[in-house]
Formats: structure tokens, sequence, C-alpha cells
């Protein structure tokens, strides 16, 4: 089953919402975590984050923030970041997950529609070999 990390800063908002917001959503196709690029290790997340995920439906009572690691890195067929900067950090602090760290915008406009498992359609996005996994090329 393929798995999605999703990573912001912090790890107590951004990468917290899109992850429960998606794990809702993606019916157990897919395996999730969560992670940050400047982490205080085990924090809750922020009350305003548990307050959106309470207005719609959702609540993930056990989340303790985490640092982006190399396990979470190699566990990981996309990382799912919530900014460019994150991307960059990748590149420097993890470069063997460049080739899987994109922004949503990024996902959005760039990872091919056609059939066949993530990991092949994240492959043939190339997006390592870019200047940039944001933006226009």
């Amino acid at each position: 089953m393929p798995h999605i990390t999703f990573v912001c800063t912090g790890n107590a908002a951004r990468s917290v919402m899109a992850r429960a917001m998606f794990a809702h959503r993606a019916g157990g196709h897919f395996t999730t975590s969560g992670a940050g690029t400047l982490v205080v290790d085990g924090l809750p997340m922020s009350q305003r984050t548990r307050n959106a995920l309470r207005g719609l439906g959702l609540a993930d009572p056990d989340h303790r923030s985490r640092q982006l690691d190399e396990q979470q890195v190699a566990g990981a067929d996309l990382l799912v970041v919530m900014e460019p900067s994150h991307v960059h950090w990748i590149r420097r602090k993890h470069p063997e997950g460049a080739d899987r760290a994109a922004t949503l915008k990024r996902l959005v406009r760039d990872l091919p529609t056609t059939d066949g498992p993530l990991p092949r359609r994240i492959q043939a996005s190339n997006w390592a070999a870019s200047r940039s996994s944001h933006g226009k090329r």
C-alpha cells in the first residue's frame, strides 16, 4: 500500500490537517504520516488545528510532532510538502527523497494522471531533475 508523508515546518498545524483530511478521503487505500522540518518532538497539535479538524468532523487525538528523519523519508512513496522551502530543505537534508517531494501545487499540476501505481507515476514526473518542485519550470 502506498505511503504518503505530509511535511510542514513544526508538524503542529498544516501537515497535521493535510494528513487527517487525506487519510479520511483516501478510504484506506494509502497509509499516511506527518513530520516537520524544524520540530520539537512529541508536542500535541495546536489548539487551533484541533478546533479546525473538529469543525470538519475529524480528529487525531494521538498526534505528536515528529522531525522528518531518514526512516520516514525511506518509507515514503511521496513527500507532500506545504511550501517550496520544505522541498529545498529535503533536498539539502535528505537528497535521497528529492525525487519524491513536491508541493501540493506541483502535485495537482504535474503528477501524471495515467493509470499505474503511485510510485511509478511519481518516478515519471522526474521532480529531482527540475530546479524546484513548485511553480513553473
